[in-house]
């Protein structure tokens, strides 16, 4: 079975840098964590719209994972600990949200 990526974009504490982002994967028991967290709230989620459900999400925190990571700009390394979400997911898909990462944004 191959594994699900997902994106994190933590601020690099030592030059600032906020628009990296980095490709994970998770562990055999995040990902079971996370997929339980919407497994258990799908009666939740399932009568409100995305923004109510994104809300809840970001008050209870499916998943909180810590990273070592390596700043593109300045190299220096660095831990992050990062909220998980499933739109996080690399091919996330939602009828009420833009994918991720797959529509540019103009500068006009």
């Amino acid at each position: 079975m191959q594994k699900r990526k997902y994106r994190i974009n933590p601020t690099c504490p030592n030059c600032g840098e906020e628009h990296c982002c980095w490709l994970i994967t998770l562990s055999e028991e995040e990902q079971e964590n996370l997929d339980n967290y919407y497994r258990v709230n799908e009666k939740y989620h399932k009568g409100n719209s995305h923004i109510v459900n994104m809300l809840y999400d970001i008050e209870h925190k499916p998943l909180v994972i810590k990273r070592s990571l390596i700043c593109s700009q300045c190299d220096e390394e660095f831990e992050a600990i990062v909220t998980l979400f499933q739109e996080d997911e690399i091919n996330y898909r939602n009828k009420d949200t833009i994918p991720r990462g797959f529509y540019p944004v103009d500068d006009d």
